[in-house]
């Protein structure tokens, strides 16, 4: 199973494309927020979530399309809004998954990425996005994205 090949059909999709406009985590520099765009993000936490899902056991396919899909909640029309994008967006990710006939295991993923301020992980696959997020975020903080983005140059241009 090859990561692109699990997410093809989402990296076009309407929603990802408008996290392009939606800012990367606020507490990084400016200067890495314009080269941080959310898009990228959820790529990265895709691709780590798959990857680790390999090493840890679970549904690689699950965790690839949830560490995709785990942001789309974000509204860039509501960037000036931060505190209820960052309550809701979860729940709203989920949503829109389950909209669009995503696994109710993805959905389910998707809904408990924000754990402590959502509802707690309850399966490996959540376990391991909720770590990824983390994880993707942390080394954006250092600028250290470039060494995931390396391994996606086809996905992120």
């Amino acid at each position: 199973m090859i990561f692109e090949k699990v997410v093809e059909d989402l990296l076009d999709s309407e929603y990802l494309k408008g996290l392009e406009r939606y800012p990367s985590h606020r507490f990084s520099s400016k200067l890495v927020q314009e080269k941080n765009r959310r898009r990228d993000h959820c790529i990265r936490v895709g691709y780590l979530s798959f990857y680790l899902c390999k090493l840890l056991g679970g549904d690689a396919r699950i965790c690839a399309r949830a560490g995709v899909l785990h942001d789309v909640g974000y509204d860039h029309q509501q960037v000036h809004k931060p505190l209820s994008q960052i309550f809701g967006h979860a729940r709203k990710g989920a949503t829109i998954a389950q909209r669009i006939g995503e696994h109710p295991r993805v959905v389910e993923v998707i809904k408990t990425h924000m754990y402590p301020i959502g509802g707690a992980p309850r399966s490996r696959e959540a376990f391991i996005v909720w770590i990824a997020d983390k994880l993707d975020a942390f080394l954006e903080i250092l600028q250290l994205s470039k060494l995931i983005e390396t391994k996606l140059q086809k996905i992120i241009k």
